[in-house]
């Protein structure tokens, strides 16, 4: 079969302001994930940094296992265009359990994880690696939020979301 590929101005526009909406939710991720180490470039020592930025690598580790249904969902959503309201609900749940189980086994492993593999000077990065874990679930939950909206088209509110996160 051969079919002619037409580009119009108009799909161009569309195509150029959708595209533009999901660049502002990836500029407001980035900017959420280091800000913190650029303001703490004033405010700590360079030691203290380092403690920090290890932890938040660490912290980390935990949103890979975070993204896997966000990704699921926005292919879904992609393509019907919407997500059941139920089917929403009970993902979010069992996400909201798996991220919790994720960032206690985390919070639990990090003094032996961090100083194994960075050595003993480094034991002074548990603390914050801790704290941070627990930033997972409600992430996750951000991350399926997001993946809905841009999945259903409408990216906007996604971005939004994350302006008002910074």
């Amino acid at each position: 079969l051969e079919s002619e590929l037409r580009f119009t101005h108009k799909h161009g526009a569309i195509l150029l302001r959708l595209g533009i909406q999901n660049h502002l939710i990836d500029v407001g991720q980035l900017v959420n994930k280091r800000v913190d180490q650029v303001i703490l470039t004033r405010l700590v020592s360079s030691a203290q940094l380092g403690y920090y930025a290890i932890s938040a690598t660490y912290a980390g580790l935990a949103l890979t296992v975070a993204l896997a249904p966000s990704l699921h969902l926005y292919s879904q959503a992609s393509q019907t265009g919407r997500v059941a309201p139920d089917q929403f609900r009970s993902l979010q749940r069992r996400t909201t359990a798996v991220m919790l189980l994720v960032a206690v086994l985390a919070a639990l492993v990090a003094p032996v994880f961090l100083t194994v593999v960075f050595g003993q000077a480094f034991a002074p990065a548990a603390g914050p690696a801790i704290v941070l874990a627990f930033g997972a679930p409600p992430l996750a939950l951000s991350a399926l939020r997001a993946a809905v909206w841009k999945g259903s088209g409408k990216p906007l509110p996604a971005a939004f979301a994350e302006a008002a996160g910074i």
